[in-house]
């Protein structure tokens, strides 16, 4: 694809036709920072009501709107202010920042190009840009150096340095509270989790999911909207017990074909990937995929990729590696795309396990589980702790509220190390630590007693199912897999978008300006809106192949034409898009209703040639 594909041709279309341009253009654009215009925000939301409909009512997924402003703490639980970085290299000379491993594959793909090198050595650089994305940041400074890699200005460059990519602020006037734009929606699903779980009636398993936008300070955003600073994204998270991770859908995608491409095995990382079609079913049972529950959702992404337009043959699913993939998640896989950028991860799919909810219920002890009915209760010691408030106020003073959140924070396990200590020490002082600070309390301030009681219900934390949808490459690379130009005329091109997701369903066309149409066309504008169809009015002078021409490189699927027949007896004519030669005559009154069943899939444009009669052209 990437061979034949013309890229400034699309690019040309998408700026002349306002689908998207740069961020404050007059003003001299910002890297990575895009806007959409009229055609590609209609697509975007007809994109993500198309994933509404595909996922959030299909599983019944409870949907949410949270902040994107999110404080540190959050983040600094999750994990992100430590971890989430990509590695930066500088060019030495202009001080130009540089992502590491993308100028590494640009560098080695270059010089491949230009350079004269023998088998062993080609396969040897082909092997290393395979497997570019697994490199941590010491082994890719390890191979830069063994490649002499420079900058795009030939300069030397520094080694490569971990670096955050999220956005900071302060919050509120006096700054006093630090947060950040949320680089991914999941944690506001995280930290809602209790509440959810309660609106649910507590019931497991259940996922919720959330559109919104996101933002990564990128490095060295490139490639349009595949590589950008402000983004939107739709996130599930399936919330699951953590050792029943079947899913009572999977059979509805258990025998369906899926090109994987799996990770090397983890006693032979060495191993060169190979690309496999099997059915998910068979990708379970083998262990290559880890669970039903994470094979149902490649198998639902699959077909939604497939729905909304792009080719399956570009199409594959990538495992993580050892060194991409984090250390508590069982699984990863990311759906990526074919495109004229090469392959471009669009989807992830993860099982992160059970580490989200338990690093904040550690962190906040805010009750972040769920409970199961046991099959067979049993009884259990339950410790419970009694503190002499007033004797720790008389001690403590300004530390009293601390020292007592300290000891009625304590969990059962605690409570049971504590009453060792205490039963040990006998009378006395005993020491505890806050926040790396050494205190001593008199154990006759505290008092534990025990009771017996029969457990029926057991709490456990969820592990987690994450399918992330990056809903601007996904926009992009439909864009690409529809671009379609005429046989017949190479200068004439189209989009052929889904009815559903065409950012104009339907044009009113008037074969001329003559007033006579004017009645009939404002009577098909009433009956289109009565059905809720986005369309347009095209009255202008040019002649109406131009006009179909012109509306043909927007993707606008319909068009009905009312000529001199239409004055006569009320009826218009249909086009296709893809199928331009062949348009119907058919009753005004129907036209609304047709358009409609087309667009929702009700019914065929084969099913419209079969009950109506072919037009014959006429003169204007």
């Amino acid at each position: 694809m990437s061979t034949k594909f013309n890229r400034p041709r699309i690019e040309d279309v998408l700026t002349q036709r306002f689908f998207i341009r740069p961020s404050f253009d007059i003003y001299g654009p910002v890297g990575g920072l895009y806007d959409l215009g009229p055609p590609g925000s209609a697509l975007q939301a007809n994109l993500l009501e198309e994933w509404r409909r595909f996922f959030v009512v299909e599983d019944q997924i409870l949907e949410l709107d949270t902040s994107i402003m999110t404080k540190e703490d959050v983040f600094r639980t999750s994990g992100h202010i430590e971890r989430f970085t990509d590695f930066l290299v500088r060019d030495v000379v202009t001080h130009e920042s540089l992502r590491a491993d993308h100028l590494l594959e640009e560098f080695l793909t270059n010089y491949l190009a230009k350079a004269k090198v023998s088998d062993e050595t080609r396969a040897e650089i082909e092997d290393v840009i395979k497997r570019v994305d697994d490199y941590s940041g010491e082994e890719l400074g390890a191979v830069m150096k063994k490649y002499n890699v420079k900058s795009p200005a030939g300069n030397d460059i520094t080694d490569p340095a971990p670096f955050n990519l999220m956005f900071s602020s302060n919050i509120g006037p006096q700054g006093n509270v630090k947060g950040y734009l949320r680089p991914e929606t999941a944690q506001g699903m995280f930290v809602n989790f209790k509440y959810l779980y309660e609106y649910n009636n507590c019931r497991m398993p259940f996922a919720a999911s959330q559109i919104g936008r996101a933002f990564r300070n990128e490095i060295s955003p490139r490639s349009g909207l595949l590589r950008v600073r402000e983004f939107t994204m739709a996130e599930i998270e399936h919330f699951v017990h953590p050792d029943r991770k079947d899913h009572p859908k999977f059979v509805t995608v258990k025998d369906m074909v899926v090109p994987l491409y799996p990770a090397p095995p983890r006693d032979n990382p060495d191993q060169p990937r190979e690309m496999v079609h099997m059915t998910l079913g068979d990708a379970v049972s083998q262990g290559i995929i880890n669970n039903e529950t994470l094979g149902y959702f490649l198998g639902r992404i699959f077909l939604f990729a497939k729905r909304i337009g792009l080719l399956p043959e570009h199409l594959r699913f990538r495992q993580h590696g050892l060194n991409e993939m984090a250390h508590y998640a069982a699984d990863c896989w990311d759906l990526e795309v074919e495109t004229s950028y090469g392959w471009v991860e669009c989807v992830g799919c993860a099982d992160r396990s059970c580490y989200d909810l338990s690093r904040h219920e550690e962190v906040t002890r805010k009750g972040l589980v769920a409970v199961e009915r046991l099959e067979e209760p049993y009884f259990e010691v339950q410790r419970n702790l009694k503190l002499n408030t007033g004797a720790i106020a008389k001690t403590f003073r300004q530390l009293t509220n601390t020292v007592k959140n300290h000891f009625q924070g304590m969990g059962q396990a605690e409570l049971e190390a504590l009453q060792e200590q205490i039963k040990a020490i006998g009378s006395g002082n005993l020491s505890f630590t806050i926040d790396g600070q050494t205190h001593e309390i008199d154990v006759s301030y505290l008092t534990i007693t025990e009771t017996t009681k029969k457990v029926e219900v057991r709490e456990f934390v969820p592990g987690v199912i994450e399918p992330s949808f990056g809903i601007g490459r996904l926009l992009y690379c439909i864009l690409e897999h529809t671009f379609t130009l005429r046989e017949e005329d190479t200068a004439r091109s189209y989009f052929r978008f889904s009815p559903r997701l065409a950012p104009v369903k339907a044009v009113l066309a008037p074969l001329s300006n003559n007033a006579a149409f004017t009645p009939l066309i404002e009577k098909l504008s009433a009956d289109l809106r009565k059905h809720t169809i986005m369309y347009r009015i095209d009255d202008s002078s040019s002649s109406i192949g131009r006009r179909y021409a012109r509306l043909d490189e927007i993707g606008v699927p319909f068009a009905l034409t009312v000529d001199f027949e239409s004055v006569k007896n009320e009826t218009c004519t249909l086009r296709f898009r893809d199928d331009p030669r062949s348009q119907v005559r058919m009753p005004m009154a129907e036209a609304g209703a047709l358009v409609a069943d087309l667009v929702a899939g009700t019914t065929t444009w084969e099913a419209v040639l079969a009950k109506y009669p072919l037009h014959t052209a006429q003169d204007v």
